[in-house]
């Protein structure tokens, strides 16, 4: 999607998003640590985690056996179904604040713009979901499917199911794919979103990005709030080590800088769940075709 503002002080012309593989950022965020200051253990997994007194054992698997590591302060960055937070006791799914996706890269979608903008689209037939189409280089596509885990609870929804017989039977989708081409199988996860206030510190550790519970509830997108997160973190951290003092005290408003972001879009999202999903549904759908708002957007 690209800013098409004039005022050169809001930067014409540039685009407002950019658009990757995972594997592809994942990469370009690995190749940022700095291999001097940290000890990278690529394609490692950690089992356990216990902790004696105030240092913590971790114990893994890596490409050359088992591994042993200890640390004073641990840091949870390790996604939704994240092992720190499992040992935490703290690993609960509230279907108020989650929601299934899939995702699947093709080839050959057409009818894409040529200014590659990004496509949200509201399924009427499908409450509390949006099915998306984000343009990649060489002709490929991201394209994925989300819903609210309560709605999919009630109704019993497949989302991968929903996500092929989207593409398969609606009439806006049809003609976009006729000629496209998967590149890969189905992928799903779970989307653990911000509103639930989980505890995302204590006593030597702290929890950042999916596993602190920190994607946006009204777009379903996490890294840039996990990214945040991990700023926050650094600050609380660094206060810590200066001081020589990981106790649970110097992390107490680490919740409230982390979330002080995304309060206004939890707010939103609790509003909407007030709402009728059929209501809701044809809210959206009524509200993104007039002409008024295309203008303003």
């Amino acid at each position: 999607m690209r800013n098409t503002a004039t005022n050169a002080g809001n930067y014409a012309g540039r685009p407002m998003f950019f658009v990757s593989r995972r594997f592809d950022f994942d990469n370009l965020l690995v190749s940022k640590i700095d291999r001097s200051v940290a000890d990278v253990q690529l394609s490692t997994r950690i089992n356990t985690i216990t902790k004696t007194g105030k240092t913590w054992m971790l114990e893994g698997e890596g490409p050359s056996g088992k591994i042993e590591i200890e640390t004073d302060f641990l840091m949870g960055a390790d996604g939704d179904h994240s092992i720190v937070l499992k040992h935490l006791g703290e690993r609960k799914v509230d279907r108020n604040n989650y929601a299934g996706a899939v995702r699947q890269y093709w080839s050959g979608v057409e009818g894409m713009h040529t200014d590659n903008l990004l496509e949200v689209y509201f399924p009427k037939s499908l409450p509390l979901s949006y099915f998306w189409i984000f343009p990649l280089p060489d002709g490929k596509a991201n394209v994925g499917y989300g819903m609210a885990s309560n709605y999919i609870a009630r109704h019993h929804i497949n989302v991968r199911k929903a996500f092929e017989e989207l593409i398969k039977t609606d009439p806006v989708l049809i003609p976009r794919f006729k000629n496209a081409q998967p590149l890969e199988n189905v992928k799903g996860w779970g989307i653990p979103m911000s509103g639930n206030d989980r505890k995302a510190y204590g006593d030597g550790w702290m929890l950042l990005g999916d596993a602190a519970s920190l994607v946006c509830p009204t777009s379903g997108e996490g890294i840039g709030s996990g990214m945040i997160s991990g700023y926050v973190a650094a600050k609380f951290l660094q206060r810590a080590f200066v001081q020589n003092d990981f106790s649970e005290k110097m992390f107490t408003h680490y919740n409230r800088e982390i979330h002080k972001r995304l309060r206004t879009e939890e707010k939103v999202y609790r509003f909407i769940n007030s709402i009728p999903p059929r209501v809701f549904s044809f809210g959206i759908n009524t509200v993104l075709s007039t002409w008024l708002f295309k203008y303003w957007l």
